[in-house]
């Protein structure tokens, strides 16, 4: 796989319910969107020691079921068999063995086939408080608020400021979005982003387009849910370096000096130049990035005319340049349509 900048990749969290059902494979749309999550190179699957500990009680109680009447507990019965580790006469211990290897075989197949980054934070005191504030100050559970501060704080020094948390649990994330002030609050730290919560039931681009609901089995959605989870993606690499965006690329030029250069529009709402070291291009099939270097001088064109003055205000929002040190394969890639082009400092 291409090595792709970290400040292009999106951080997605993958909540104890996604692994507990990736696992069990019953919603094959569910698996489908966390292999293309898995292979693309523009997203870093992410969770934490935390769901590990909550996975293992969760498929304990599972599997106890599933051994004893052969079917899952229903969500009201599992307090119920947390209380007595019994299930019509049969106690826990008749299986414990037989699940504790399943168990451990299903958490080694989660970390080698969709190479999680779990991140290996005990309860430090940068997760601690802002949890607890988050419990007292809101409805959310003690468990929510924790998988809230834990995504954006993996370690005590560590501060993520962008993640997005795919989850399968409606009440959560229902509540997590009607309290976003209290969130803000919380992750005032300023390299602290507020999650974003990914509702699995309700898949979609925010700018629009078709919903998919992940736990629905529709060869229809099959066949549609690695465009929509491209575009998605797109939207968020976009929304993450949204400040660096410097527009999307279009097609011009078929033969002679015009078909040697890549032409991109400044977006509607900001059309300021801005000088930087390089840019980064992405092409819309999320394949990979290619970045060109910007000289001092005598790179961008606008309507005929250089531009060396930076900022520069365009009338036109149209900008061309001549890529040097790139091979004729990569020009083809960003001479395409609906590249993503931003300002990068490498």
């Amino acid at each position: 796989m291409e090595y792709i900048d970290t400040k292009f990749k999106v951080p997605i969290y993958l909540d104890t319910n996604i692994l507990v059902n990736y696992i069990d494979n019953i919603f094959p749309l569910l698996n489908e969107s966390i292999s293309f999550l898995q292979t693309c190179p523009f997203v870093e699957l992410r969770s934490s020691h935390y769901v590990k500990f909550e996975f293992v009680e969760v498929r304990k109680i599972i599997l106890f079921s599933m051994k004893v009447r052969g079917t899952p507990p229903l969500k009201e019965e599992r307090y119920k068999i947390k209380q007595t580790w019994s299930i019509d006469g049969h106690d826990y211990s008749e299986y414990s063995h037989e699940i504790e290897t399943q168990v451990m075989a299903e958490l080694v197949t989660i970390s080698d086939n969709l190479n999680i980054i779990f991140d290996d934070h005990v309860l430090h005191e940068k997760l601690i408080v802002p949890t607890s504030e988050l419990v007292l100050r809101t409805k959310l559970s003690r468990e929510d608020s924790l998988v809230l501060t834990s995504s954006v704080t993996p370690q005590k020094d560590q501060y993520l400021n962008y993640v997005v948390i795919l989850t399968l649990d409606r009440q959560f994330s229902t509540a997590a979005c009607t309290i976003k002030s209290d969130i803000i609050d919380l992750f005032s730290h300023p390299q602290a982003g507020v999650p974003q919560i990914m509702n699995a039931h309700n898949i979609r681009c925010k700018s629009g387009g078709t919903i998919i609901d992940l736990t629905i089995n529709d060869d229809h959605f099959k066949e549609q849910v690695n465009h929509i989870w491209r575009d998605i993606i797109l939207e968020l690499v976009k929304d993450k370096n949204k400040n660096d965006f410097a527009g999307y690329t279009y097609h011009f030029g078929e033969r002679g000096d015009s078909a040697k250069c890549v032409y991109f529009e400044l977006p509607q709402e900001h059309r300021t130049l801005i000088k930087s070291s390089s840019l980064c291009i992405i092409h819309p099939s999320l394949t990979n990035q290619i970045i060109i270097s910007v000289p001092d001088n005598d790179f961008y064109w606008n309507n005929d005319k250089i531009i060396n003055v930076f900022p520069c205000e365009l009338d036109d929002s149209k900008v061309s340049f001549m890529p040097q040190n790139i091979t004729q394969e990569q020009l083809e890639i960003i001479r395409q349509k609906d590249c993503l082009v931003f300002y990068f400092e490498d």
